[in-house]
Parts: C-alpha cells; structure tokens; sequence
C-alpha cells in the first residue's frame, strides 16, 4: 500500500510539473523567421575541398529573400560570402568551373524594362562578379565548357 500511495505521489508531482515547464517554453513568433536562414544547392569543387552554397535570408523590408553565394571549405569548416545577395537580385544555379578557379551563377537585371535572369561569373576567392549575357528573354540553365573557357 505504501509503494502504491508513493508511486501515486510521485505521478501526481510529475503531472503537475509537466505543465509549468511547457509554458516556459518560448514560442517561434514573426521576429523570430527574420533570422531563419535557407541553405540551397550545394555544389561541391572539382577536386572536392570546397562546397559552393547559396545561403538565402529573408528581407522583410523588400518582401523577398537575399540569396548569397557562399564557399564552405570542407576542411576546416570556413565560409566565405563570395555574392553578396543585398547586391544582386535572386542569386540562384551557381555552378563551378571545371578548373575550380570560377563560379557561374544567374541573377536577375533589369532587360527591356523587366527583372530577368542572365549569367554572372566570380572568382571562386570573391570579388567583383562580371556579368557575361544580357539575353532578351532570360537565362535558364548554364554549363561550363570542360576546359572552363566558355559557358553555354
């Protein structure tokens, strides 16, 4: 009678705690999804020590995510912001030269009065990105020559 009178007990506490540490749990709110960041197609170097990413956060000012392309090194974990998507617009298909040296992507600029999607290169270091189409109706896709000197 007593081990059921003190299991009972102890129910009885374990009940009444479960509740108070539920509410002390602190909910997601709105502030809370301008700081959740989307990590996309990754693409790993040719000689596989670094992976291309594009790290995309929310701009709740612009009422759109900034995509920036990052390079993680596989060893030690370092990454570094080589697009910065506060200054281009929806950063997206990166894509490495075969030699390791560059990286494709598509970001959109204004063509005849509209946003679309044309073809950027940047040193896969970082730097200054230089934009290589100006296509009418936009980019779709893009793939590097195997010797990394034309993109088609």
């Amino acid at each position: 009678m007593k081990t059921l009178l003190a299991t009972c007990v102890a129910l009885l506490t374990l009940v009444a705690a479960v509740p108070a540490k539920q509410a002390a749990v602190r909910r997601f709110t709105f502030d809370d999804f301008s700081r959740v960041k989307r990590v996309a197609d990754p693409q790993f170097s040719p000689d596989g020590t670094s992976i291309a990413i594009i790290v995309s956060t929310p701009n709740l000012d612009e009422d759109r995510y900034m995509a920036s392309i990052h390079v993680v090194d596989v060893a030690t974990g370092k990454m570094t912001m080589v697009v910065d998507g506060a200054k281009a617009i929806s950063v997206s298909f990166e894509r490495w030269a075969p030699n390791g040296q560059q990286l494709a992507y598509l970001a959109n600029v204004m063509t005849n009065g509209t946003l679309k999607p044309q073809v950027f290169t940047v040193s896969s270091k970082g730097g200054a990105s230089k934009q290589l189409t100006t296509a009418p109706s936009g980019v779709q896709q893009l793939a590097w020559s195997p010797d990394s000197k034309t993109i088609g």
